[in-house]
């Protein structure tokens, strides 16, 4: 991934190659992510996205560096960022520099919030990373499923969420991110189910994650009492094509402005 610099201290687990994944994964009905509820998302006054050319404005970017002085941006074009101004320095949401071009989000920040409407931490948390995935997609193309079938759930995946096949404790836990396998910590409950043993689950997770070609053989003979194996969930339901780690600080830092009845 040459072509562009994530920087993310809690999720630098998402940028791997997904070229083991993608064959692995299916189509699935859509159900929709759209929200109801009593709470607004009100954003705070201050906050920005923005897509421009680093060469126009290397002010910005060093604003949004201050915490990487030593950071080499000098190869990179252009940059996207989300964050909040305020009295002081930025409040950075999320941002990546990038070799390519890009351009503005096809679904700005705040009307994906307002569509999915969260009512609660953990829908705010996953609304997060939900965006943390697609906004590569909607801004320059960028597809870590590399997936021509599935391009409909990236460009929007308010509407296009899948649905999968019923297992009950599987459900439960991936109840917080409607039933898909997108955090690391999901993958290690799914793997203690079988092997109580943390490291072992670490360095499953972490296999599956890089694309090893072995990596699910022995999840193949780890069977759900429904006939199923662990590998099978795998293949249906890690429709990002890895796990990560969770957007916490992100949710957080915009969790005072849900908490808001209309």
């Amino acid at each position: 991934m040459e072509r562009r610099i994530f920087v993310r201290r809690i999720t630098a687990g998402l940028a791997f190659s997904v070229a083991y994944s993608a064959p692995l994964m299916r189509r699935h009905e859509a159900r929709g992510l759209l929200g109801a509820g009593a709470k607004r998302f009100h954003p705070p006054a201050g906050l920005k996205e923005e897509v421009w050319e680093t060469s126009k404005s290397k002010d910005l970017l060093h604003r949004l560096l201050r915490d990487d002085r030593d950071f080499d941006v000098d190869r990179f074009t252009h940059a996207y960022a989300l964050y909040i101004e305020g009295k002081g320095d930025p409040i950075v949401l999320t941002w990546f520099i990038s070799t390519a071009e890009l351009a503005p989000p096809t679904t700005a920040f705040v009307e994906f919030l307002a569509r999915i409407n969260p009512q609660t931490w953990k829908e705010l948390l996953f609304a997060c990373e939900v965006h943390d995935y697609c906004i590569h997609k909607w801004t320059d193309g960028f597809d870590y499923i590399s997936l021509v079938e599935e391009d409909e759930l990236l460009e929007d995946p308010v509407v296009n969420w899948p649905t999968f096949a019923p297992l009950p404790i599987v459900d439960l836990l991936l109840e917080d991110s409607r039933g898909a396998l997108i955090w690391a910590h999901q993958m290690h409950s799914l793997y203690g189910l079988f092997d109580g043993k943390i490291d072992a689950a670490i360095a499953f997770r972490k296999n599956v994650n890089a694309g090893r070609a072995d990596a699910l053989e022995g999840a193949k003979s780890m069977t759900f009492p429904e006939g199923c194996s662990l590998a099978d969930v795998i293949q249906e339901r890690m429709i990002f094509g890895c796990t990560k780690n969770m957007e916490l600080r992100k949710a957080s830092i915009l969790l005072p402005y849900l908490l808001t009845e209309t």
